[in-house]
């Protein structure tokens, strides 16, 4: 099997890999599946399932603590600031 973008994900062995390619058919697909989604695949857990769909949205992470906006009165609107 050629080596995947999904390789690149911690705890996504091949087998893995290739249950998550069976059941998703392309890696687009799994890009645009809900977390909820992948964790119905083969093998996958909620956990696991939240790390693949990070991989492939790490802006949209709602648990990473690095990207939350904070509105702050003494700075412009549409400045991030990391908490």
């Amino acid at each position: 099997m050629k080596r995947s973008r999904l390789s690149d994900i911690q705890g996504l062995g091949p087998k893995r890999v290739k249950d998550l390619l069976a059941h998703f058919r392309s890696i687009d697909a799994i890009q645009m599946a809900s977390p909820e989604a992948i964790a119905g695949a083969p093998g996958m857990g909620p956990a696991l399932a939240q790390q693949v769909w990070t991989y492939f949205h790490p802006s949209d992470d709602p648990l990473n603590p690095d990207e939350v906006e904070v509105q702050d009165q003494d700075q412009p609107q549409d400045q991030k600031v990391a908490v």
